[in-house]
């Protein structure tokens, strides 16, 4: 009785084995089918990506030298102050 309860015990680890390295097989296949697709659906982003970058990255070089100009001007239209002027009240 007993070692047929084992048999049994056995044959249901080895079945419950044989189904999870299946799924696990199942699994590793699928995963490798989302990481293609993921890079083929990225592909065509790439370039506009890089493209926006350097839109940017010439978009803020503009405003910087607009910045640094605005502050140039600023500096060039305030009077100096006299040297040696003092006013007290």
């Amino acid at each position: 009785m007993r070692q047929r309860r084992r048999d049994v015990c056995r044959q249901v680890l080895r079945e419950h084995s044989a189904a999870l390295v299946d799924e696990r097989s199942q699994l590793i296949s699928w995963l490798e089918r989302v990481e293609e697709e993921k890079t083929s659906l990225s592909a065509p982003c790439d370039q506009p990506k890089c493209q926006l970058s350097e839109l940017l990255g010439t978009e803020q070089e503009r405003q910087g030298r607009e910045r640094r100009q605005l502050q140039t001007e600023d500096t060039a239209s305030k009077p100096e102050p006299s040297a040696g002027v003092f006013l007290f009240i």
